[in-house]
């Protein structure tokens, strides 16, 4: 079993607290990424994923989830997993909302939440993943 690498707190401090050039220039390219306008307006869930772990390996190094993607392959899987299904609903959403929001009731019943209260939660959530879905 491999030891973990222990954390530099100073140098990821130093990375924190350093200054951004809001142009972009000699800045690192994931840096570059966020300042993008596309960061803000037209990039999709697994873009953005994409870029902020490229930021987390910045100012982590070592200790990165992409530094260390062999021990935390699953959980990566399963967090791209869930961006991949956000940006699937942002689609479905965008292509026909009253289609969507049927699946959203059609789903509530088939599981057979009777309790008026759990279901109102559950169509909350969805409502939830269509805002987050909207946003995106």
């Amino acid at each position: 079993m491999s030891k973990k690498p222990s954390r530099d707190l100073e140098r990821e401090n130093a990375v924190l607290n350093a200054k951004v050039n809001l142009s972009g220039a000699g800045e690192d390219p994931v840096v570059k990424a966020v300042l993008s306008e596309e960061f803000a307006t037209k990039m999709n869930n697994q873009e953005v994923l994409d870029i902020a772990l490229g930021l987390q390996q910045l100012i982590k190094g070592q200790n990165s989830i992409l530094e260390n993607q062999a021990k935390q392959e699953e959980e990566l899987i399963r967090l791209r997993a869930r961006v991949d299904k956000y940006d699937e609903d942002a689609r479905k959403w965008e292509t026909d909302k009253d289609k969507f929001l049927e699946d959203v009731y059609k789903k509530a019943d088939s599981l057979r939440i009777t309790d008026p209260l759990k279901k109102a939660s559950f169509e909350g959530k969805e409502g939830v993943k269509i805002e987050n879905a909207v946003a995106a």
